[in-house]
């Protein structure tokens, strides 16, 4: 329960930053996140129609998909204190948490996923569901593993340039360009 509530903590404070910075007069309000941050953008993603874009950069969209590829990297003692909690974290995979089971509410044009395809953590399988769940949107397939794609030369600049045209767009506005640099 713990982590629902980290989880829902984190959903409410992103809307509640969001609703500010659209009552101080900000145009739009994208999120970028990345690992649990994207998690986090993701959930929001289903629950704020306000926002113009999001891009979410390896996602874990399951808890137990995250826990199962993650047990490959940890060390034993991490792996035998998660085996108590896995009958929760099944549970938890059956509520909005699983982002495979939720749909967003902005439009499909204004998200991005960005995969590592060399990604212990959020493996391949798990980002192909979570794009088909959400009705394919916009995908960068990137050669990095989950630490380094944040180290990807030119990646920041290449985010911009794909939000820029929905961030002049009001929030809940499709975009018709689809930009694949």
């Amino acid at each position: 329960m713990r982590w629902a509530e980290l989880m829902a903590q984190g959903v409410a404070e992103i809307r509640a930053l969001t609703g500010w910075l659209l009552g101080e007069g900000c145009p739009a309000v994208a999120l970028w996140g990345v690992s649990l941050g994207a998690w986090l953008a993701g959930l929001v993603s289903c629950r704020d129609a306000r926002l113009a874009s999001v891009v979410m950069t390896a996602p874990p969209a399951r808890l137990n998909n995250l826990l199962s590829q993650a047990e490959q990297v940890i060390g034993r003692r991490r792996r035998e204190l998660r085996l108590p909690r896995r009958e929760a974290y099944d549970a938890l995979d059956t509520t909005p948490l699983n982002l495979n089971l939720s749909q967003p509410i902005i439009p499909r044009e204004n998200i991005l996923l960005i995969e590592a395809v060399h990604d212990l953590f959020v493996d391949r399988k798990s980002m192909e569901a979570l794009w088909h769940a959400w009705g394919q949107p916009d995908i960068w397939r990137l050669q990095h593993g989950h630490a380094s794609k944040s180290l990807s030369l030119g990646l920041t600049g290449r985010v911009l340039r794909w939000l820029a045209p929905r961030l002049d767009a009001p929030a809940g506005q499709t975009i018709a360009c689809s930009n694949r640099l």
